[in-house]
């Protein structure tokens, strides 16, 4: 299965996709959270509906894996310009 995708489904993406990684990549996330749409009675006509949260654990991987890139980022430093530091400008 090439990016979570069944073979078969595969196969009937259109030739120049199947080898676009971008493609690939959302077709298998849309794929894999199609189980969790719930769509609502009163919406059956329009499509409508909402999604369905996968629990806490969802988000406690979301948080850690936050603070590990937030952790991982290079920290720029601000750096001060030379002169006239604390002082108001003058009156023009």
């Amino acid at each position: 299965m090439e990016a979570g995708i069944d073979p078969e489904l595969l196969e009937k993406i259109d030739p120049k996709f199947r080898e676009d990684s971008l493609f690939l990549a959302l077709a298998a996330e849309g794929l894999a959270i199609q189980d969790r749409f719930s769509a609502e009675p009163v919406y059956a006509r329009t499509g409508k509906g909402y999604l369905k949260s996968a629990g806490v654990e969802e988000l406690r991987q979301i948080k850690e894996s936050l603070e590990k890139s937030q952790a991982s980022a290079p920290r720029h430093r601000v750096r001060r310009r030379a002169g006239n530091r604390g002082t108001p400008p003058s009156p023009a």
